[in-house]
């Protein structure tokens, strides 16, 4: 730490988590803890695009500043700080910082920059703690709260006890069964029908199970709880919608009734349909983190190495919500090595604890 502590807290702060979907949820936890601890202060979030319309949605955040693609370079860092001069801020947190990131802030003039002791790019922040994340010793979210916590100290704020105070995310109970039923209305389903999401896709370096362990997976789940109907969902890229086609097919083979669900109205709306499935299985992925903060039971499927272990990588949720499977990643190719019966049957048993649950 090179600066002096600032005493009052900031009238306006930026917070920054500027990369993944999944990584955005897990600051959100952080973002809850902020709002709780400085309710006088307007909470902007630094967000791509793409996840813009869930950080409008976010209950912790007063508004949110777009930027049009990754700050890579000079340009993009000098573009950006020219955006953010005349904003008026008086300290960003950054939840994971790059190099010109960094540097556009200190560009911009905001006075207290803080983040994680990141490299080069933390010669760019007035404050830094040093947190190790690469070691994975405890969640990724939790290594954001911490960092949320010792900003808090800066400010000398008594940090909100809990610091966890889950779900980070919720709508209205008449819009989530109006939804509810308009979803079991398209694909015609019964309104008392069991309704898991599968969501076999990959994100950024995540892995997952490939459709042979995901076939497994849904037979034993389907033996267990009759009735059931798995939605495998995707999101509109082409790779994706054709992998979760391939494994809607291989159900429907296997006499498993799915249906496939394509999300392409963006991430405010695919919220709004997890918000009323009653579990989600995935690797670990951004709907994985999403479902956590809503509060959906989730089963996580994670490799067996420490940079994405299921410790680090646990999605923001209650203990008793979250199942991890870790397995060994395949010889050939991305995917997981499928689960055992062994496993299938311990996710086929939390699937039916949650879905006889009142």
């Amino acid at each position: 730490m090179s600066a002096a502590r600032p005493i009052s807290p900031p009238r306006s702060l930026l917070v920054v988590r500027d990369d993944r979907l999944g990584d955005f949820m897990l600051a959100w936890p952080a973002f809850a803890l902020l709002r709780r601890a400085l309710p006088e202060t307007r909470i902007t979030a630094l967000v791509p695009e793409y996840t813009a319309p869930l950080g409008r949605l976010c209950p912790s955040l007063d508004d949110v500043l777009v930027v049009p693609r990754s700050v890579r370079n000079r340009t993009d860092s000098a573009a950006l700080a020219e955006r953010l001069r005349d904003q008026g801020y008086e300290s960003v947190l950054s939840f994971f910082s790059h190099y010109h990131t960094a540097r556009a802030f200190r560009r911009a003039g905001i006075p207290i920059r803080i983040a994680p002791a990141v490299k080069l790019a933390q010669i760019h922040h007035t404050h830094r703690l040093h947190q190790h994340r690469s070691r994975s010793l405890k969640p990724e979210y939790r290594y954001n709260l911490d960092l949320a916590v010792f900003a808090l100290g800066l400010w000398r704020i008594e940090p909100p006890n809990p610091l966890e105070d889950p779900p980070y995310l919720g709508f209205p109970a008449d819009r989530r069964r109006a939804h509810a039923r308009e979803l079991r209305e398209q694909y015609g389903l019964g309104e008392r029908t069991p309704l898991i999401a599968v969501h076999p896709g990959h994100g950024g370096s995540a892995r997952n199970l490939d459709l042979e362990g995901y076939a497994k997976l849904c037979g034993s789940v389907g033996w267990l709880l009759p009735g059931v109907t798995f939605l495998v969902t995707s999101g509109p890229a082409p790779e994706e919608r054709a992998h979760a086609e391939n494994l809607s097919q291989r159900l429907h083979t296997e006499g498993l009734t799915n249906r496939l669900h394509v999300s392409h109205a963006g991430l405010a709306r695919f919220a709004l349909d997890l918000s009323v499935v009653d579990a989600l299985v995935s690797g670990s992925t951004g709907p994985l983190h999403l479902a956590g903060c809503l509060g959906v039971p989730t089963v996580g499927f994670f490799p067996d190495k420490r940079s994405a272990n299921a410790t680090r990588w646990r999605p923001p949720t209650k203990e008793e919500l979250h199942l991890a499977v870790t397995r060994p990643e395949a010889v050939r190719g991305d995917a997981l090595m499928a689960p055992s019966d062994e496993e299938n049957r311990r996710v086929g048993a939390f699937l039916e604890r949650h879905l006889r649950s009142p």
